[in-house]
């Protein structure tokens, strides 16, 4: 077994991946509300480039709080978007954060309900930049990462008015100045 392993490794089979983690594993929602998943994305590779080309939702635990939204899903890809955060790849020993995707929650969802999700992300690994080499493409591969998703009650916290107080200031600034005039 030890020369196996041995074997495979002086071989480059076994190649490494992206370490792919949730930066927010429980996220909770109002119904028919759309929730952002967030990533971190790892390159401990010295050499290699990652490029991410799809996310997809590939299990849940309860699909009946999703809504289908997105082109009749739950879930509408992000990262694949993007690829990664410079020009459109991950460089070696780089790490990257961002919106993964968005989960639908369905409007008549039920307070408390929750959802165990798997998203599975989509990659090449480059043995240079893929933006200036022409076929440097090493291995293709995927990672999975989990979220639980919940229904709740409560929406965000409320975004004050902007402006109410600036309008304020200046309002009693000119009135102040036009007393001062007169």
């Amino acid at each position: 077994m030890r020369t196996l392993l041995l074997t495979l490794c002086l071989t480059g089979w076994l190649q490494a991946a992206p370490m792919l983690t949730a930066t927010n594993t429980a996220v909770s929602g109002m119904a028919g509300s759309a929730l952002e998943l967030r990533f971190q994305l790892v390159n401990p590779e010295l050499t290699a480039y990652f490029n991410v080309y799809s996310s997809a939702l590939i299990a849940q635990t309860n699909p009946s709080i999703g809504d289908i939204a997105f082109d009749d899903a739950p879930y509408q890809d992000n990262i694949g978007l993007l690829g990664g955060p410079v020009d459109g790849v991950l460089p070696p020993g780089d790490t990257w954060e961002d919106v993964l995707g968005l989960y639908a929650i369905r409007l008549g969802a039920l307070v408390g309900a929750s959802n165990q999700i798997t998203v599975r992300i989509f990659w090449d690994q480059f043995s240079d930049d893929p933006n200036v080499c022409g076929e440097c493409l090493e291995d293709t591969g995927f990672s999975d990462v989990q979220y639980t998703i919940t229904v709740n009650d409560v929406a965000g916290e409320p975004v004050p008015e902007p402006g109410t107080w600036a309008l304020l200031a200046a309002g009693l600034a000119i009135v102040a100045f036009r007393r001062r005039l007169a």
